[in-house]
């Protein structure tokens, strides 16, 4: 009875192992002319998704729901190495599969067709849409902070309607195609790392200032940074309530902290994006995992920079209160000048990150139809290397999330979303990695620690088991979405 079981896992291994080797030639074939983009291309394509809005407007997300300065910016370092082994994993996975469409097309070979179209069906009609609406608000209400301060924006028909012409006139460039789009992202990675390198200035000349006795000059610099205690807990303000750190017990304190994770872990979302071009890469094998690394190691150093910077130059009851910090700095520090250049400087950086998007997004719905889970209308590709019509189509699922959504509510729907799939994505990996066993791993692909992939699914189970514990509305929605995905799925099969 062994000695047939054994049979039956050496006959499906050399299945998986000759279809992989069958489909991955023909996609290196077929794409090697598609394959215009280098690995610094790359770089740019990740730092342009994730330096997007997050570090800039919604750091008080992670304050309030931490006891201290110094435990705010541990939660920022361990989102980033969390999101770091959600991208090594995909590096491999990338190098294993060198094809557009990313997890879609992962999770086809992997859990199968039905799993791919559910993801397909829930990235297209969900996770992009709202992460780019999300950033569309942010974009439009941040120059709205300093050309109308006495105007809320957040409930505005007239803000969402310049939101969505935004977001037209961003799609528009893309339908370029993915060259023009890769030179535009050089400008916006340019004026993103700009933007992030003003805020870590401005937070060394007030230290100096400080150090040199200077600082008295400028009654509107905080004292906070080197009067307070950047370890002790102080009260913070979480939804108008008072949160009180030192009578709290450490599970309770645990809880919250698993929120400040979650909200870091936005601020580094798009990690997994170069992954859906990853055919129009040249030598995925071995650009993928260099650009990931390069992205993520810029990221992590430039978030704790300029959250650093955050508390010396603010009162930390600012940071902790702000929505959008950066600019409030801008504005208290020089004034209405520098806070317009800063408002400026972040709706850049949104824009950069929804040009990424709309690029991802396309390739993802040409695969989906090239696999027939959408209409082959929408896989239809001009020259060069264009998709209008998947383009057109996620453009006019992200003005619908704008005008019915805001961002709290839009936060919570991607990232339940998202660690959903990257779970069952990365499983599925190690799931290949103990049927063929240490000496059967194909060679010259990347091949990170097993513990590295492990170690994400558990984190990415975790961050899911508190989303539906504590936000019972976004998982019903979510769930919701997931069955129509099923729905679309077996209506799909019987067309065929």
């Amino acid at each position: 009875m062994a000695d047939i079981e054994t049979t039956s896992e050496q006959q499906e291994e050399e299945t998986f192992q000759e279809n992989h080797r069958e489909e991955t030639i023909t996609t290196l074939l077929s794409n090697h002319e598609r394959a215009h983009l280098s690995v610094w291309d790359a770089v740019t394509l990740l730092l342009g998704i994730q330096i997007g809005s997050g570090i800039f407007v919604s750091p008080s997300q992670v304050d309030n729901n931490v006891r201290s300065p110094f435990v705010a910016l541990l939660a920022w370092l361990v989102s980033g190495a969390l999101a770091w082994t959600g991208a090594t994993s995909f590096a491999e996975l990338g190098c294993l599969f060198p094809v557009n469409g990313g997890m879609q097309e992962y999770l086809r070979q992997m859990q199968g067709d039905a799993v791919a179209a559910v993801m397909a069906w829930t990235w297209i009609a969900a996770v992009k849409p709202s992460s780019m609406a999300i950033l569309s608000i942010t974009l439009v209400e941040s120059m709205g902070s300093v050309i109308v301060p006495e105007v809320s924006l957040e409930h505005s028909l007239i803000a969402k309607l310049i939101t969505i012409f935004a977001l037209i006139l961003i799609m528009l460039l893309n339908c370029m195609g993915s060259r023009t789009s890769a030179k535009f992202g050089r400008i916006f990675v340019a004026l993103k790392l700009l933007a992030v390198g003003l805020v870590f200035l401005a937070g060394i000349v007030v230290v100096l200032l400080h150090i040199f006795g200077l600082g008295g000059t400028h009654s509107s610099l905080s004292s906070d940074w080197y009067d307070r205690n950047w370890l002790a807990a102080r009260p913070t303000l979480l939804e108008g309530t008072e949160i009180d750190w030192s009578s709290m017990s450490m599970w309770t304190s645990l809880g919250y902290f698993s929120n400040a994770i979650y909200a870091g872990l936005w601020a580094f979302s798009g990690w997994d994006n170069a992954n859906f071009v990853a055919s129009e890469i040249r030598d995925p094998k071995t650009s993928l995992p260099f650009a990931i690394h390069t992205a993520m190691t810029v990221l992590i150093v430039c978030y704790e920079l300029v959250n650093s910077a955050y508390y010396i130059l603010l009162p930390w009851e600012t940071v902790s209160s702000s929505d959008s910090v950066a600019v409030t700095a801008a504005l208290s520090l020089v004034g209405p000048t520098a806070g317009f250049l800063m408002a400026t400087l972040i709706s850049i950086s949104c824009a950069g990150a929804i040009s990424v998007n709309i690029l991802v997004v396309s390739r993802l719905i040409v695969a989906a139809s090239e696999q027939r889970y959408l209409p082959t209308f929408f896989g239809i590709t001009g020259f060069p290397y264009q998709s209008p019509n998947a383009m057109i189509f996620s453009t006019v699922l992200t003005s619908v999330y704008i005008l019915i959504g805001n961002f709290r509510t839009l936060l919570v729907y991607v990232g339940l979303a998202e660690y959903t799939f990257f779970c069952l994505t990365v499983l599925g990996l190690i799931r290949i990695r103990l049927r063929r066993g240490k000496d059967r791993q194909e060679k010259g692909l990347y091949r990170p620690w097993i513990v590295i992939p492990i170690g994400f699914c558990g984190i990415s189970f975790a961050v899911i088991l508190r989303t539906f514990l504590f936000s019972p509305v976004q998982s019903m929605a979510f769930l919701g979405l997931v069955l129509g995905g099923i729905a679309i799925y077996i209506f799909s099969i019987k067309m065929r």
